[in-house]
């Protein structure tokens, strides 16, 4: 408490002798109303303030104030710990929670990933057994194809020279084939490490910033709950729990747009990486295309060369053929196409188990921020029995120091009364007004040297 303003503001209605009869039964000297000599006659003025610090007492008073200053803080403190803690503790249980849901996306993140490396194995494992098969039995079907469109009369490449031709092309794809897949999952693997990473990244980068968007409004949170508990009115805790709620409305708006916006930054990332995937694949593909046509172009050569009875088939005969050869990589791309798509379904399946998973964790964290507010907000009663009890000591002291204030404060005002009254006698003024020393009146008799010599001789005695 500012205890100078207070005791001002009282000396400044003090007034000496302004009454009927005026303070001294000396007859006034007879003067022309209106005239400066007149109103110095009737009125003169001290200055309160300065009277008041020379007043013997007035350290007693100094020290009541700032005993009831220190009990105040005190009691403003004691009141408030009580909250605080209970607020830490609020805090804490929050925190394990988030703890424990990281533990759970990263258990959850761990075994969709070891099931889709399975997976990829499995797959692999399938496409390369498939892939063997489906060669083994076009390899028949071309073999027959070529034996019936072959002319009986016509001299052509001998029948061991188009199987080896056949089966080195045929191992040439199965080996890219399985380069391929293996290339694949390889890239799989890295691209999913980077969007994991990247994930994890923005993931934290939402904590972070929704840690900071709850911290900015948490003093001003406690301060309104400390209002509420401490008026406890209809008005107050109705405007209080009006700007809470506001707070709470910008806190989730402000959470719900920075979410938008990292999924945002998320989703573009796993396009661009996607893009990136698709991209390399098609270029390795094609270079695998391109080294499997130069080599079985020279093992062809090769052999033509080798055998001086062999000629090219005929145009048409070559056209069955390649026809026939089309239609095993056509038989091959297309299962390959068909496990692949299986490949994808899985991960998208995966993906959406993973995001399911995180809204229900963040859900539940909401939930639970939302219940230790609510919890935090309804309670009214934080202090322990010791809290309480000193507290109450608070309360007796300054009441206490509120009397023994209230009685040297008087006793002040009434010296303080009877010397300006007597100076006023010894001076035949009707009246004495208490004013600041700004607001001195010069035209106006100033008594207040000679009220300051009787304060001296009071303090002598």
């Amino acid at each position: 408490m500012n205890a100078r303003p207070l005791v001002l503001g009282v000396l400044s209605l003090l007034v000496a002798g302004c009454n009927s009869g005026g303070p001294s039964a000396t007859p006034t000297p007879t003067v022309t109303p209106g005239t400066s000599a007149a109103l110095q006659q009737e009125l003169a003025v001290v200055e309160g303030p300065k009277l008041l610090e020379q007043h013997p007492d007035y350290p007693k008073l100094r020290d009541l104030e700032t005993q009831m200053q220190k009990l105040e803080a005190e009691k403003k403190e004691v009141a408030t710990k009580g909250q605080q803690d209970a607020f830490k503790k609020g805090q804490s249980t929050f925190l394990r929670a988030l703890e424990q849901a990281k533990v759970e996306m990263q258990q959850e993140q761990a075994s969709i990933s070891g099931e889709m490396d399975g997976l990829a194995r499995a797959l692999q494992g399938q496409m390369s057994a498939e892939m063997t098969e489906i060669k083994a039995k076009l390899d028949s079907e071309l073999k027959g194809t070529i034996e019936k469109y072959r002319p009986a009369d016509t001299v052509k490449l001998n029948d061991r020279g188009v199987q080896a031709v056949g089966e080195y092309g045929e191992n040439l794809k199965l080996m890219a084939a399985r380069n391929l897949t293996a290339h694949r999952l390889e890239k799989e693997k890295a691209i999913k490490s980077e969007i994991d990473a990247e994930r994890n990244r923005l993931d934290q980068q939402v904590a972070a910033y929704e840690d900071e968007v709850s911290l900015k409004y948490q003093e001003e949170k406690l301060n309104l709950q400390l209002k509420m508990q401490n008026n406890p009115n209809e008005e107050t805790e109705k405007t209080t729990r009006e700007r809470l709620n506001v707070i709470d409305d910008e806190v989730s708006a402000a959470k719900a747009q920075k979410r938008t916006e990292i999924e945002g930054q998320m989703t573009a990332f796993h396009d661009k990486k996607q893009a990136e995937f698709d991209g390399e694949m098609k270029s390795y593909e094609a270079r695998l295309r391109d080294e499997i046509s130069v080599k079985v172009g020279g093992r062809r050569e090769q052999l033509m060369n080798q055998s001086s009875t062999s000629v090219a088939p005929p145009p048409e005969i070559k056209a069955k053929i390649e026809a026939a050869q089309a239609t095993m990589q056509s038989a091959m791309e297309s299962r390959k196409s068909e496990l692949m798509s299986r490949m994808k379904a899985k991960e998208v399946e995966a993906r959406a188990r993973l995001e399911a998973k995180q809204t229900e964790i963040k859900a539940r964290l909401q939930q639970l921020e939302k219940e230790l507010q609510q919890q935090l907000a309804k309670r009214t009663d934080f202090l322990d029995k010791k809290s309480k009890a000193r507290l109450a000591e608070i309360d007796k002291s300054l009441e206490k120091c509120k009397a023994d204030y209230k009685i040297v404060y008087d006793k002040m005002k009434d010296d303080l009364g009877k010397m300006v009254g007597k100076v006023a006698q010894q001076k035949h003024v009707d009246c004495v007004i208490s004013i600041s020393k700004d607001n001195i009146n010069f035209e106006l008799q100033d008594l207040t040297d000679l009220s300051m010599v009787e304060l001296k001789q009071m303090g002598n005695h």
